[in-house]
């Protein structure tokens, strides 16, 4: 019996014994089952957030993986250069640009910080050249200061004057127009000159210049001419130089200041020819200078008349004076245009009462 119980009690504690030793080898083994699968799980999420990086940033924010891991701030580029300055003298300014894209701001990020354009002052020197521009025209002369012939007006370089190198003003400083209107001179006597003494020499060009209709003309104005100025041979005298010729050949038709009657001078107007050849204008002038000098009467008025066929106006008139410099030698300038005077005796008495009322009333 005791036998029997001590036998059972043996088996009980071995079989306690060999219960407890399974039950650590199961606890051992789960914990190493329980770590392993640990490390399993922690492997993989590694390999999981490498695989989501190696995703681009379009492909995370369609998922909505995530929202502002991609976000990139923007960073300037270097400076351009500064473009030319706007003025090659005196202050000017120059600039230079910058972009925000290196990179530029994407999916959120921060802009460029500062300004992408810069400015600075340029060519600052003082002393540049300054160009000439003309002030205002003035008012033009009235009509009856030169008698109906022509008006003037003048301007000024000065607006600002050229400086220190700069261009003076294009084009001239005076301007001139002819009248449009002899309103001074309608209502003056027509016997202007029949009180007045004068001395006048005309200059007719009857070279190849002229065409035999024009020296028609030309005789038709003298003509006109001696009637207007109330020619007499006392009080007021009379000569022509008709010249023409050869280049080196003068042949002038003279009719002496003052030499016969007045019917002998129409008779001599009428019969001016066209000479041909050059034109011997300076030859001309030269006879009526030296005729003013020898047969003009000391204090008397002297009238020089040229008439050309390069004119473009009827008349035109200027001042000179002869050899001597004195009062005595001054000398009157009547420029008349033929070629400027239609063909007809209408226009032809115009001309002729115009330059009578210009010798007899204006610049007497």
């Amino acid at each position: 019996m005791r036998f029997m119980l001590a036998a059972t009690l043996v088996l009980v504690i071995i079989i306690t014994v060999v219960d407890a030793g399974r039950r650590h080898r199961v606890r051992n083994g789960i914990r190493r089952r329980y770590s392993y699968g640990r490390q399993l799980f922690m492997w993989r999420r590694y390999h999981q957030r490498r695989t989501l990086k190696q995703i681009s940033c379009n492909q995370i924010r369609r998922s909505q993986v995530c929202s502002r891991c991609c976000a990139v701030d923007g960073n300037w580029r270097p400076w351009s250069d500064f473009n030319s300055c706007s003025v090659t003298c005196g202050n000017g300014t120059q600039s230079r640009s910058r972009t925000c894209d290196n990179p530029a701001p994407v999916y959120g990020g921060a802009d460029c910080h500062g300004d992408g354009n810069e400015t600075r002052s340029c060519n600052t020197m003082i002393n540049c050249p300054v160009d000439g521009n003309w002030g205002t025209w003035s008012e033009f002369s009235t009509c009856c200061s030169v008698c109906g012939v022509e008006q003037k007006r003048s301007r000024v370089c000065d607006n600002p004057p050229p400086e220190i190198g700069g261009a003076n003003c294009p084009g001239g400083s005076v301007e001139i127009r002819s009248c449009d209107s002899n309103d001074c001179l309608d209502n003056v006597s027509s016997s202007l000159c029949a009180n007045q003494s004068l001395e006048v020499l005309v200059a007719v060009d009857v070279s190849a210049n002229i065409t035999d209709e024009e020296v028609g003309q030309e005789r038709d104005l003298l003509q006109k001419l001696y009637s207007e100025l109330r020619i007499d041979g006392i009080a007021r005298r009379f000569g022509f130089v008709a010249h023409g010729g050869a280049a080196s050949t003068s042949d002038l038709n003279i009719l002496t200041l003052g030499s016969g009657t007045t019917a002998t001078q129409k008779l001599r107007i009428s019969q001016i020819n066209k000479l041909g050849g050059m034109p011997l204008l300076n030859s001309a002038l030269y006879v009526i200078i030296n005729d003013f000098e020898y047969y003009g009467r000391p204090g008397i008025r002297r009238i020089a008349i040229v008439i050309k066929a390069a004119e473009t106006t009827p008349i035109r008139k200027s001042s000179s004076f002869a050899t001597g410099g004195t009062t005595d030698d001054l000398i009157m300038y009547y420029t008349i245009g033929i070629g400027a005077i239609n063909t007809g005796s209408s226009q032809l008495n115009e001309t002729a009462t115009q330059l009578e009322r210009l010798i007899c009333f204006c610049d007497k």
